[in-house]
């Protein structure tokens, strides 16, 4: 190999380098699993380039073995960047809670008009984090008011959780809130006690209409 090929690798051995110091010191600012992750996997290119150089220069002094054994480091080194990688991009590809359910069910629960809050779900990213939940408010509330809590809610989590991006809440009613589906049970038994009377009137005037008396 000729000094211009070592001045090559050289070159693309800084150039990568400076290319994963950067992303690596910018993925920990930013939060992003992305930047950390290419890091990585840039850094494992510089590990390439060093075991070539380092092993040409060896072979070259006369110790034959050892671009084998720089060969053999630099493939254990590329294995155990591919399971770091893994390890740092396993949580948002398992789609792993990202924060306590239940420091984010108390933080709702704490917002004015919220009788209870549970089925608490979070995903995604470290820096960009998806809420789902289901917010328990009296069924006396009206549809405006209604929203109006759950905005006060998904403004009280994104102030207490800065990383949390969108906030999906589901209404239910809460038990003795009033107008729930209990009020459904009294109309059926109701509906139920009209409907022998009606019968009873379409069964006389048939007998009318066939000129027997009525009972």
């Amino acid at each position: 190999m000729t000094v211009a090929s070592f001045a090559i690798m050289a070159g693309t051995l800084a150039v990568n380098l400076g290319v994963t110091t950067w992303e690596a010191r910018a993925g920990r600012r930013l939060g992003s699993e992305i930047l950390r992750a290419d890091a990585r996997h840039t850094l494992s290119d510089v590990l390439v380039s060093s075991g070539v150089i380092i092993g040409l220069i060896l072979v070259r002094v006369g110790l034959k073995k050892a671009d084998g054994i720089l060969a053999l480091l630099v493939a254990v080194a590329i294995a155990y960047t591919a399971v770091s990688i893994l390890r740092g991009v396993g949580r948002t590809l398992g789609d792993a809670a990202r924060l306590p359910a239940a420091e984010i069910a108390s933080v709702a629960a704490g917002v004015e008009g919220v009788a209870g809050c549970d089925s608490v779900r979070t995903r995604g990213s470290e820096n960009a984090v998806l809420v789902d939940l289901h917010l328990l408010i009296s069924g006396d509330v009206s549809v405006q008011r209604s929203h109006e809590i759950t905005e006060a809610v998904e403004e009280t989590l994104r102030a207490r959780f800065p990383q949390v991006t969108d906030v999906v809440i589901h209404v239910e009613p809460a038990e003795g809130g009033g107008s729930g589906r209990s009020s459904e049970r009294p109309l059926a038994r109701d509906t139920a006690q009209v409907v022998p009377v009606a019968t009873e009137t379409h069964q006389a005037l048939s007998r009318e209409d066939r000129g027997q008396p009525s009972a």
